[in-house]
């Protein structure tokens, strides 16, 4: 039997719970799954039918499989094709790259994904996240005796990682190979292992998907070395790339404007639901004492706002906060780069306790740089803590130019407090109406959360899955 759709009016004759029934027409539906929201039409999809006999004379319809169809409730694919991921940035290493592949990663069917990433020396009090159960993980890196015993070579290490893109290439084909995939998904930032995917998807003629966590450096902010293999490079990867995977919807106007290609919005995801059920069992902010300013995550690059933020606070003691950073950033060079401050306290806290830490904050932080030689990186950026953020019911400060999309993304949806300027006065002010505008206050969070939802990892993961081969 075809599909039949029905469209009911949603009204006060019409009460429909999960599991009820309902009568139209001398049919029978059964509402199994239902959202609670009261949407103005309801669509009906009848998937089966049966007609049965009573008594020879009456026939009627039993709906046995009926659904609103929704993002939230249609069926993922049944199967999906085997895929090799290449990514510098992986798991147990900590960072914005390496929690976007986590939670993507986690969704789907281990025994279908197949890692190609960088080996990383871990210090033992090192923060790390915690590995998910993929099939098989392909590593390589640059031996490390090199670093111990070389005097100053740490200075070249960006440069002589270029020279794993052959064993990145070899490594993908041999994953190809072991697995029989059906695609390759190369991740930036980092062009030795996106080179190296495409390189392997050239030789094995399978299709490459890209995935941009970052606005690609432009070739004239890079040294000479670099710039070559970025400007030999980058246009044919964007070319022959079946889909381009963005982070952020910045990007896809620079590809546009650059290269004239489109490309896909697919954004950090949270568990939506997780994080909500452990808010609920999490202590809040303290009532007395400082109030707590938190940034959760790499430092390198907001350095600049996070400064600017700290010395505001350290000049103005009427403010009563402090300013805590949980970042893998050594605390030691951040001490050194000017944050030895009384109002700044810096952890370095392993993943599972990063919520812990958000919860406890009366104001959750985010920066992008106003003075920096990658413009670009900060015109188009959206911090994946940022995402993190919207969930927790905490009010968000957003320090950043006011021409990022970072800025107008959020002044358009209203889910922060901005302050789009240098000046520390604007930034003192922001956080005394954070703390005394009761209405405010609940006014950005209520938007975080409804814009938290569009985040929800079971929504991004379906839209991933639709846009890959099916086996």
């Amino acid at each position: 039997m075809a599909k039949t759709v029905h469209r009911l009016v949603y009204g006060r004759s019409l009460r429909i719970q999960n599991g009820g029934l309902w009568r139209h027409k001398n049919r029978y539906f059964h509402f199994f799954r239902f959202s609670p929201r009261q949407e103005s039409v309801i669509e009906v999809i009848i998937l089966k039918t049966v007609f049965l006999e009573k008594e020879k004379k009456n026939r009627f319809q039993k709906v046995l499989f009926l659904q609103k169809m929704n993002p939230m409730t249609e069926k993922l694919p049944a199967k999906t094709a085997q895929m090799v991921l290449v990514s510098s940035y992986f798991p147990p290493v900590v960072g914005g790259t390496s929690t976007v592949l986590h939670n993507l990663v986690s969704q789907l069917n281990s025994e279908k994904v197949s890692i190609v990433t960088e080996y990383r020396d871990l210090p033992a009090d090192a923060p790390r996240t915690q590995v998910p159960k993929v099939l098989k993980i392909y590593q390589t890196a640059i031996p490390s005796v090199l670093f111990k015993k070389i005097p100053y070579i740490w200075r070249w290490e960006r440069f002589l990682r270029f020279a794993l893109v052959f064993r990145v290439r070899d490594l993908t084909l041999q994953a190809v190979k072991e697995s029989n995939a059906k695609f390759i998904l190369g991740v930036y930032p980092n062009w030795p292992f996106l080179i190296g995917a495409y390189l392997a998807h050239r030789k094995s003629g399978i299709p490459l998907l890209t995935y941009h966590m970052d606005i690609p450096v432009r070739r004239s902010a890079m040294a000479a070395f670099e710039g070559f293999f970025i400007e030999t490079y980058e246009e044919k990867i964007l070319r022959s790339a079946k889909e381009r995977l963005i982070v952020s919807e910045g990007y896809a106007q620079d590809f546009r404007h650059r290269f004239g290609l489109n490309s896909i919005l697919l954004p950090h995801s949270i568990d939506l639901k997780e994080i909500q059920r452990r808010m609920g069992e999490l202590h809040g902010p303290p009532e007395n004492g400082s109030t707590r300013i938190v940034h959760t995550g790499i430092v390198e690059g907001q350095r600049e706002g996070l400064l600017r933020i700290a010395e505001t606070l350290h000049q103005n003691p009427d403010l009563d906060a402090k300013l805590i950073l949980s970042t893998p950033t050594p605390k030691d060079r951040l001490l050194n780069q000017g944050f030895d401050l009384p109002c700044v306290e810096i952890l370095s806290l392993p993943h599972d306790k990063v919520l812990d830490l958000q919860a406890s904050a009366h104001i959750l932080v985010t920066v992008l740089p106003f003075f920096h030689k990658t413009k670009e990186g900060a015109l188009t950026g959206y911090p994946t803590k940022l995402v993190e953020y919207l969930a927790t019911g905490r009010p968000i400060l957003i320090h950043a130019p006011a021409w990022t999309h970072l800025c107008q993304h959020a002044r358009r949806h209203g889910y922060a407090s901005i302050v789009d300027g240098v000046c520390k006065n604007s930034i003192a002010d922001a956080v005394r109406k954070i703390k005394k505008d009761n209405d405010h206050r609940l006014t950005i969070t209520q938007k975080a959360a409804e814009q938290a939802s569009h985040f929800d990892i079971k929504i991004v993961t379906r839209k991933f899955l639709q846009m890959i081969p099916t086996s």
